[in-house]
């Protein structure tokens, strides 16, 4: 089974992922961030 991600999804988990970082409610690689497509399921 094979996922691809767009680009638009993955600028949002990045960005996600450093604002969570910047505000200290991660530790280290602790945690998920997800994301949920409704166009493509």
């Amino acid at each position: 089974m094979k996922f691809e991600i767009s680009e638009k999804f993955k600028k949002l988990i990045v960005d996600t992922g450093r604002e969570l970082y910047k505000q200290s409610l991660t530790i280290g690689t602790w945690g998920n961030i997800s994301v949920l497509d409704s166009e493509t399921g």
